[in-house]
């Protein structure tokens, strides 16, 4: 949350002419829901079978650049369903980063708590084991979307091009 995966997703697009999409508006299209309705409707494990279902989806399309939120890997199949079905970059930032760049929309279902910096805080620490795995580490903090795209895509080349 907050690093810019959907902003650098579509400069990758741009760059690379091809189509991008992000998860989170797939779940929004299959739910018909808005991600905060759906968390203060049904709560976050039904916003994840969404997740589950859009990805399933989004990975049958190719070439795609995709956008996944936050915690869409923690989901063991889903990382293995992304880790199987492409090249799979991880963007990073510093708490204090990610709680500037998300601070002024209301839109964060899991930052609606009391201290929002301790929750980023705490969601990387659950998550790290999981963002471990993810081979391409991508800090966003001094870098332009396209400065990102330009780094990602040689990472994607390099990785393609691999034996």
């Amino acid at each position: 949350m907050g690093t810019g995966k959907t902003t650098v997703a579509q400069a990758i697009a741009d760059q690379l002419q091809w189509p991008c999409m992000d998860s989170d508006e797939v779940v929004v299209a299959l739910a018909g829901q808005s991600i905060p309705e759906i968390f203060s409707q049904a709560g976050e494990a039904e916003f994840r079978k969404y997740e589950r279902n859009a990805l399933k989806q989004c990975v049958q399309q190719e070439p795609l650049v995709l956008a996944t939120g936050g915690g869409a890997i923690v989901d063991a199949e889903n990382f293995e369903l992304l880790n199987q079905s492409g090249f799979m970059a991880l963007l990073t930032a510093p708490a204090e980063t990610i709680l500037q760049r998300v601070q002024s929309s209301g839109d964060r279902p899991l930052l609606r708590v009391a201290d929002p910096k301790a929750e980023i805080l705490r969601l990387i620490d659950e998550r790290r084991p999981f963002y471990d795995k993810v081979s391409y580490v991508f800090e966003t903090t001094e870098k332009s979307p396209d400065a990102l795209a330009a780094e990602i895509i040689a990472g994607f080349q390099g990785w393609y091009t691999t034996p």
